[in-house]
């Protein structure tokens, strides 16, 4: 909704059903309607599955519970730029739905007891956003740059005795680009780059990035890789087929390169041990948001079919 009161607030909500629900909420008032500056106060709340593999076997499945809220100040800059700084609180439970007593030698692979984290902290972010599309982008460039500072708590239960764990300066950070050119009207390329990276190495299901799935490492299974640290290149290219007013917009063919891993510790980051993957697919924009149908494969023989609806 925007435009709410003279000033030109706006009320943003967002709905996700299937795998991963989740809701998230924003209010942006401009400060006034000479300035470029406004303040933000956001809130989500998502629940989520994630797993923890040994090598290719999947161990234990985790449903995480994700909830924040926040208020910022900031400016935007250019035509598609945007800084923001606040204070950010947030919530993270994970709950064993499938998780095996920890085995001699490994109990890390699959913790059958609750995990929690609170961190409250604050956070500057960066972004700039003049993609032509959310979901096929021919022409522009997405980056963000996302930096967390605060105390963080790790709470969890074993044998019914309560362990908390505090660490006074965790910090995160992040970013996150996606760059789109054409060559002609039919064919272009999308060119991405991930990397992020905690200070506090915990090596938890809540805490870690993972990586794994369709153009997050295609050909391994949603999430089998996780660390503290994630690097993560890949670019892919589309050729259109055909528009099909029908189901929304155009039918898409193409495939992709992609590298990457995720790392425990930072003295393991290294170029020698970077995951190779490719997947080629047929994609649609539809009513519904873009639709996959992909084949991917990894380093290692690895490989995987995909079919789904949604943002990769």
């Amino acid at each position: 909704r925007v435009w709410i009161n003279s000033l030109g607030a706006q009320w943003t909500n967002e709905v996700v059903l299937g795998s991963t629900r989740r809701y998230a909420t924003e209010f942006y008032q401009p400060l006034s309607l000479g300035t470029r500056l406004y303040m933000s106060a956001y809130g989500l709340a998502q629940r989520a599955p994630d797993y923890i593999f040994d090598g290719n076997a999947r161990v234990a499945e985790y449903d995480v519970l994700t909830q924040y809220a926040g208020l910022d100040i900031g400016t935007t800059f250019g035509t598609s730029g945007d800084i923001r700084f606040g204070y950010r609180w947030t919530h993270n439970r994970a709950d064993p739905e499938i998780a095996a007593k920890a085995e001699p030698g490994k109990p890390e692979l699959t913790p059958n007891f609750a995990i929690e984290t609170t961190e409250t902290g604050l956070r500057f972010l960066v972004r700039w956003d003049n993609l032509d599309n959310p979901f096929f982008p021919r022409r522009g460039l997405r980056a963000i740059a996302d930096v967390f500072v605060g105390p963080q708590q790790l709470e969890f239960n074993v044998q019914n005795q309560n362990i908390k764990l505090d660490f006074d300066n965790a910090a995160r950070a992040g970013v996150d680009a996606n760059y789109a050119f054409e060559i002609d009207r039919k064919n272009f390329f999308n060119v991405g780059f991930r990397a992020a990276g905690v200070r506090d190495e915990q090596n938890n299901v809540i805490t870690d990035y993972s990586l794994g799935g369709f153009l997050q490492l295609s050909g391994l299974r949603t999430n089998q890789l996780s660390g503290s640290y994630l690097g993560l290149g890949r670019v892919v290219y589309y050729h259109e087929l055909m528009q099909v007013p029908v189901i929304g917009g155009a039918v898409f063919a193409g495939g992709s390169i992609e590298a990457g891993n995720v790392w425990d510790t930072r003295d393991d980051i290294s170029s020698r041990n970077l995951v190779t993957a490719g997947s080629l697919f047929l994609a649609a924009n539809t009513w519904l948001g873009p639709a996959y149908i992909a084949y991917g494969r990894a380093s290692g023989g690895q490989s995987t079919y995909y079919l789904f609806l949604g943002r990769p």
